[in-house]
């Protein structure tokens, strides 16, 4: 989400004049507020970027307009098997994607089960440590229980 505020303080705005709320040429809303929050920008390629654009009358019919580019950035962390846990600490407020996936299980029988996958968005306050806990290959042995017995 990002919030914007238009400043009005020279711009004449009295209560019949409007703000004009865009997001890529798009119209999001027309409201008297000069405060508006885009929601659900997704990057859908690595980096996007939005224009948002803010179109302000005044009372007496006069327009201006003030666009902004809004880059969504990313960071990609990757944690690899170390047979300990590992630990990350954010530096700043951030929106984190969560992408795990889960090793394939153990081969004695047959083929172990495949990888788990799961994928998850979370809002984090900057100074958060987080613990990663990376788990190892399942064993293939093969050993077999010999059970005797009489009937």
């Amino acid at each position: 989400s990002v919030r914007v505020s238009a400043s009005d303080g020279t711009s004449g705005l009295a209560s019949s004049g409007t703000y004009q709320y865009y997001l890529n040429n798009s119209s999001k809303t027309t409201q008297t507020g000069n405060t508006y929050t885009y929601t659900g920008l997704n990057y859908t390629s690595k980096p996007s970027s939005f224009s948002a654009k803010v179109v302000v009358k005044d009372k007496a019919g006069n327009t201006s307009e003030k666009t902004q580019s809004i880059a969504i950035t990313y960071t990609v962390k990757n944690f690899a098997y170390t047979g300990g846990a590992q630990s990350y600490t954010t530096t700043s407020n951030v929106g984190a994607i969560l992408e795990v996936w889960g090793a394939q299980g153990g081969n004695n029988y047959g083929t172990g089960g495949k990888g788990g996958y799961s994928i998850g968005m979370i809002s984090l306050n900057a100074n958060i440590q987080l613990n990663i806990y990376v788990g190892g290959a399942g064993s293939s042995s093969r050993s077999y229980a010999l059970i005797s017995g009489r009937i």
